[in-house]
């Protein structure tokens, strides 16, 4: 997985909300650093993207209350980083 473009954290794995668990090309992602929204494009390098309007209301807040909560709690520190 490549860095997150908002933050540059390097996620080393990923877990998923769905049945789903290995990302793939379109999928969303948010920063466990930093809160940003990204989505896996080609080569599965993250992109910065916005919450998108086709998903359900229960979903935007969903991703809407993952980012504050990330946001609120603060980025991870330098030396807990691997």
């Amino acid at each position: 997985m490549s860095l997150c473009p908002e933050c540059g954290y390097h996620p080393d794995y990923a877990s998923s909300i769905s049945e789903k668990a290995t990302p793939e090309e379109g999928d969303l992602s948010i920063c466990i650093n930093c809160g940003a929204l990204n989505r896996f494009g080609p080569g599965m390098r993250l992109e910065r993207t916005e919450v998108p309007d086709d998903l359900t209301l229960e979903q935007q807040l969903k991703i809407r209350l993952s980012q504050d909560f990330i946001r609120k709690r603060g980025r991870i520190p330098e030396d807990v980083k691997q």
